[in-house]
């Protein structure tokens, strides 16, 4: 109790902190060029009245769900199968790490002529920025599995597809899970490059259109929108990892 209670301080401290800084910086700055917390969060409640924003945020919302299921289910999959398949997967990681560490706008080019402008393009975006990170570190958490685990399973008499249902799938669910966290955060990332660069609705449509009229108060109101539901989604993600971590019963 008293561990919960001094994490929640910890949090309310932080987030008092973070307040208090951007408040000095719009009075440094101005509020033109940083607007003031309280000015943002009455900005933040006209948006959620407008069925405009609603609608884009419906947009983003379906775009970046197909974008992380492709992600998510490609990236586990593969990499489930490379971390079982030694061979390959001492093959296919190298290739992988290396396009990780490429930006993914350079593919963007390529995305529009296949796709095309529209839906369909900041989708394939945002699904090529989280597939990686969950491919490499489903391959690790498989490759990461005491061989143990397997024998095991073995002289209890289980078939194989019971080893890996109830043996080897739970002992890499913690890593895997920690990889999805970063692949849904790189696939709204891309989903939102996406949408800011070839498309006409979004809530990244709708920043890059702030941006070129330079209202800095929708810039920022947007800003504050996309990173509390970023939180939101972190934390959920960090729930399941807590929850089914290591000394969870399977």
């Amino acid at each position: 109790m008293n561990r919960t209670v001094g994490l929640w301080r910890d949090r309310a401290a932080i987030i008092l902190a973070a307040l208090a800084i951007w408040q000095v910086g719009s009075l440094l700055i101005g509020d033109f060029g940083l607007p003031g917390p309280w000015s943002t969060l009455v900005h933040i409640a006209e948006l959620a009245s407008d069925d405009w924003f609603w609608r884009n945020a419906a947009e983003t919302g379906r775009a970046l769900l197909l974008a992380a299921l492709i992600a998510i289910l490609g990236g586990v999959s593969l990499g489930a199968w490379l971390g079982v398949n030694r061979y390959a997967g001492a093959v296919a990681e190298p290739v992988l790490s290396s396009l990780y560490s490429l930006p993914k706008i350079t593919f963007y080019p390529v995305m529009l002529l296949i796709f095309g402008l529209g839906f369909e393009a900041k989708v394939a975006f945002g699904a090529i920025h989280g597939i990686i990170p969950c491919t490499l570190f489903t391959v690790s958490a498989v490759r990461n599995i005491p061989s143990i685990f397997h024998r095991t399973g073995l002289a209890m008499g289980l078939r194989q597809g019971e080893i890996v249902r109830r043996i080897l799938l739970p002992a890499a669910l913690p890593e895997t899970l920690t990889g999805v966290r970063i692949g849904l955060a790189l696939s709204l990332l891309g989903t939102l490059i996406g949408e800011m660069f070839a498309s006409q609705a979004g809530l990244g449509y709708m920043l890059r259109e702030s941006m070129e009229r330079a209202e800095s108060l929708s810039i920022t109101a947007l800003a504050v929108i996309l990173m509390l539901f970023a939180l939101a989604l972190n934390g959920l993600i960090v729930r399941l990892s807590n929850r089914f971590g290591p000394g969870t019963p399977a």
